[in-house]
């Protein structure tokens, strides 16, 4: 079965391959191992709606930057320009 192939614009694929050259050496996974160690706990705080949502925001950081990781095992397929060259 053939992997479903990730189709980016230049601009798009430039920046992935910015992370990539960060957070995939032995030092940019241990960064990024600590970040989820230090901002990936329970988010909830009991009776504090704002640090929940601190720490809700936290998480998404985390969990943005290991999903683009992820993108590196896919098939990457360059396309025209788009209007909005950041949205994946």
């Amino acid at each position: 079965m053939e992997k479903e192939r990730l189709a980016l614009n230049q601009g798009q694929l430039d920046r992935l391959k910015d992370y990539w050259d960060v957070f995939d050496s032995p030092s940019g996974q241990r960064v990024l191992d600590d970040m989820e160690k230090t901002y990936c706990s329970l988010p909830y705080t009991t009776g504090d709606s704002h640090d929940t949502a601190r720490k809700v925001g936290n998480m998404e950081v985390i969990m943005d930057i290991k999903r683009m990781m992820e993108f590196k095992k896919m098939p990457i397929e360059i396309e025209e320009e788009q209007e909005e060259p950041n949205k994946f």
